[in-house]
């Protein structure tokens, strides 16, 4: 579901220097609610205007929120031409721990109010961002109009791509509409990912679209102002692009974004016995680890059967609880997770699903598994090498002690070789003695 809070006025000053018309001195609502019912529930002078789109009632009432548990019930937050001075110290620092410590993301669209003219530089939220918001001294002015183009990273990420091949996605990029509002940055921050680049007629080049992880969450920064041109175009084929391109980035900001309950599900190491590790993440009302939940998991097989597992809470991360499951045939299995606090309360479900099939996993993967085949030197007290230590297996062979060794016993004097010696040994004694004259 998405939800707008839309501002439409700013807020005024306190003071006025002279009365408004005939409008009595105490009355100090803005007049954009004129002749409305709830007069005393308007907004006044000295507040911003907003109108909530696609929002429930009592939802953002009172503008953008001012809690933390107001704002991390959404997984992504998009800035439009908003200057800095709009959030409190309290907001921009509730902002950054929102992106840092709940996972959300955050996308900040270009504008005449946005990155450093609007005032984000050196503040909590511009700290977030993936771009440098001062400009060098030296940086040759670009001017418009700017075309658009994929960098490298660009052509690897399928979101920021709307079709299905190269050739097709520069004929697109070349039929788009000139941009002319640009928020220069110096360069994207260390770690940053460079999505998108504009260039001038001059041939200047500096960042358009650049992403980059922070913390448990995201920050993107689309520095063209006027890309709303394209979704305003007579063409269909472009205004059904721009629909698209944005649908496919709030998919990129809130796929990966962590939910209140999240389960996963990872087969063992050795896939024929159809052994799964269960591993279910609560956490609460502010993102943090859930202590002492109580956890009702059940697995759904594929014959339509019910089976519930005990969880344990993990000795490695906390707030993570671990269950295991053995798959008794084929076919496909469900995995439904429902957390409680300790009082009671429900903070969320989850459900996780996979397939188990006992002859394909043998051929699932072509490359060794090394991961398993450690795991049997392991138990078995052996050791793994790699293809190229072969030669100094060999060699230490003589060195190594035989994991199954075998006695073997046989008569020495049943030797040919050992009987000859001896004789001869003796005769040489006899003739030696002689020699001498000894008896």
């Amino acid at each position: 579901r998405l939800t707008a809070l839309l501002r439409i006025a700013k807020q005024e000053a306190r003071f006025e220097f002279r009365r408004r018309g005939e409008r009595q001195s105490d009355d100090r609502s803005n007049r954009l609610f004129d002749g409305f019912d709830a007069e005393d529930e308007a907004e006044q002078y000295f507040e911003p205007v907003f109108v909530r789109i696609g929002a429930e009632e009592g939802e953002l009432t009172s503008g953008f929120p001012a809690t933390s548990e107001e704002l991390f019930q959404y997984d992504a937050v998009v800035v439009d031409d908003l200057e800095c001075e709009f959030f409190t110290p309290d907001q921009q620092a509730l902002l950054q721990k929102y992106v840092n410590r709940r996972g959300g993301s955050l996308l900040m669209l270009g504008g005449q109010e946005s990155f450093a003219e609007g005032g984000y530089d050196r503040t909590p939220i511009g700290d977030m961002l993936p771009v440098y918001l001062n400009v060098e001294r030296d940086a040759a002015e670009m001017k418009s109009p700017f075309r658009l183009s994929l960098s490298k990273e660009g052509w690897l990420e399928p979101w920021a791509r709307l079709r299905q091949n190269e050739v097709d996605e520069r004929s697109r990029l070349e039929a788009l509409r000139a941009y002319r509002s640009l928020n220069r940055t110096s360069r994207p921050k260390p770690g940053a990912i460079e999505l998108a680049y504009v260039e001038d007629q001059a041939g200047q080049r500096t960042p358009a679209l650049v992403s980059q992880a922070f913390g448990r969450g995201r920050c993107v920064a689309l520095l063209v102002g006027d890309a709303w041109r394209n979704a305003l175009t007579p063409e269909i084929t472009q205004r059904d692009d721009a629909f698209k391109a944005w649908r496919q980035a709030v998919r990129f900001l809130v796929a990966n974004v962590p939910r209140r309950v999240d389960i996963e599900s990872q087969m063992s190491l050795d896939a024929s016995t159809g052994r799964f590790d269960l591993r279910i993440t609560a956490r609460d009302d502010a993102y943090e680890p859930l202590d002492n939940a109580q956890i009702e998991l059940t697995v759904l097989g594929p014959d339509g059967s019910e089976s519930t597992l005990p969880t344990s809470p993990s000795d490695e991360q906390a707030g993570v609880y671990v269950s295991s499951f053995v798959a008794p045939e084929a076919g496909t299995y469900r995995a439904h997770a429902v957390v409680r606090d300790g009082a009671g309360d429900e903070t969320g479900q989850a459900d996780a699903l996979w397939h188990f099939d006992p002859d394909a996993a043998e051929f699932a993967r072509t490359a060794p598994d090394e991961r398993w085949l450690e795991e049997i030197a392991r138990r078995t007290g052996g050791e793994m090498f790699a293809l190229e230590d072969l030669d100094d297996l060999a060699a230490s062979l003589p060195r190594r002690k035989a994991p199954i060794s075998e006695k073997f016993a046989y008569p020495l004097w049943h030797r040919t070789s050992l009987f000859v010696l001896a004789l001869t040994l003796l005769c040489c004694e006899w003739g030696w003695r002689r020699y001498r004259g000894l008896p």
